[in-house]
């Protein structure tokens, strides 16, 4: 069974870990996860090089960060987002739309 999980960097408090397969089964509970890790912050970041696996599912997930950091006038920004994220982003067209953050 896959799993993932994401947590407070150990440098910011405003970066967060991502570690693990991101995929249909474990997105939704990250999605859930996040609200209230990233409620009441204006500026975040979140590490994704402790991905070990991804699908369209991760790059779903970074979509939806996106749009829901806009409703709360927050600014998200991503680093280390693995290649298999990116190449879905380069043929779905949204790769612009994805934030990077510099490592």
């Amino acid at each position: 069974m896959n799993t993932a999980t994401i947590s407070p960097g150990e440098d910011e408090s405003r970066c967060f870990e991502l570690k693990g397969s991101l995929d249909f089964t474990t997105v939704p509970s990250l999605l859930s996860d996040s609200e209230a890790l990233f409620k009441g912050l204006s500026d975040l970041v979140v590490d994704l090089s402790g991905v070990a696996s991804s699908n369209g599912a991760g790059l779903a997930l970074l979509l939806e960060w996106l749009r829901l950091a806009r409703a709360r006038q927050q600014r998200i920004a991503f680093q280390h987002v693995p290649e298999s994220i990116m190449v879905v982003a380069k043929a779905s067209e949204v790769d612009q739309l994805i934030p990077l953050a510099a490592p």
